[in-house]
């Protein structure tokens, strides 16, 4: 067993919990993470080594955070960030209009996106393309995105 004098520090849990959602068939977030064949690098089964590549998060409010939600865990993949840019970045792999925030409801198509963990709706629309232009610009306005 790894002594790193870590054990029970917020970076440490972090650590075990990304082990957890990718390790533990019983996590509950398993089906999100290991289920769906996200990994973790060999380099990092070692605590200190995650933590040589990471570093600690620059505040409390920083969590990991994949750059890309659809490749694992390692330190070219990975960063500290905000819930505010996780919210922004997620896999579009349950979404068959190309575009997350756009959705088929009762015959319409809804754009909506997230601001500060609050769903904001954008509108319904007769076609999926005017549901996605209402997506980018509410990102624009809301995010400030391009």
């Amino acid at each position: 067993m790894e002594r790193h004098g870590h054990a029970g520090t917020s970076i440490h849990t972090r650590w075990k919990d990304m082990r957890g959602r990718c390790l533990n068939p019983r996590h509950k977030w398993f089906g999100d993470y290991g289920g769906r064949g996200i990994s973790i690098c060999k380099e990092w089964e070692s605590f200190s080594q995650f933590l040589a590549d990471m570093g600690y998060p620059p505040s409390k409010n920083h969590s990991l955070d994949r750059i890309d939600p659809d490749k694992g865990y390692c330190q070219e993949n990975c960063r500290w960030a905000t819930q505010t840019t996780q919210c922004r970045n997620f896999s579009n792999r349950n979404n068959k209009f190309g575009h997350r925030g756009v959705n088929l409801q009762k015959g319409k198509y809804r754009a909506y996106l997230y601001v500060q963990k609050k769903q904001v709706f954008l509108g319904s629309f007769e076609t999926a393309k005017e549901a996605i232009a209402a997506r980018i610009e509410g990102e624009q306005k809301h995010w400030g995105a391009s």
